[in-house]
């Protein structure tokens, strides 16, 4: 990479025009069997997403949710098209493990480098300390980076 600029909070064309139909939606909704309230985008916290993650039963479903979240998880929603059911199994397996030492503070991670994406998606990275800093939710942040990253 020498001598080039790597910029990773660029947004996609594809994210762009996904961005701009949803935000043509009059709420963006959450399905609230997916996400645990009937949350607008606007509201959405991380504390949704975890929910999300933990409560999801069925690969189907996880697609279905990264779907309603796309663009803003669509790396994750990437990662999970190519997963079977097997790896979604282990998926959750390996996210049980990681709520458990989370609490105990023990043991070193065992989630596998390929679902770090479904953990937290690049937009939530980026946009997660900045809604913290200014008090605002998480899905406000995503959508104003994403608007600002596309001069939409």
């Amino acid at each position: 990479m020498s001598g080039e600029k790597l910029n990773i909070m660029k947004i996609t064309p594809e994210e762009r025009f996904k961005l701009a139909r949803k935000l043509r939606e009059n709420p963006w909704l959450l399905s609230s069997d997916l996400f645990g309230d009937p949350w607008e985008m606007n509201d959405f916290e991380m504390r949704n997403y975890t929910f999300f993650l933990d409560n999801v039963r069925s690969l189907e479903n996880l697609l279905k949710g990264l779907c309603e979240l796309s663009p803003m998880a669509d790396d994750a929603l990437r990662v999970a098209e190519h997963m079977n059911h097997q790896d979604f199994y282990e998926f959750k397996l390996a996210l049980a493990y990681e709520r458990l030492v989370c609490e105990r503070q023990q043991e070193d991670s065992k989630m596998p480098v390929r679902y770090d994406t479904l953990v937290i998606p690049r937009w939530f990275v980026y946009a997660l300390p900045l809604a913290e800093k200014c008090v605002v939710p998480l899905g406000a942040t995503i959508i104003r980076l994403m608007e600002f990253e596309s001069n939409l």
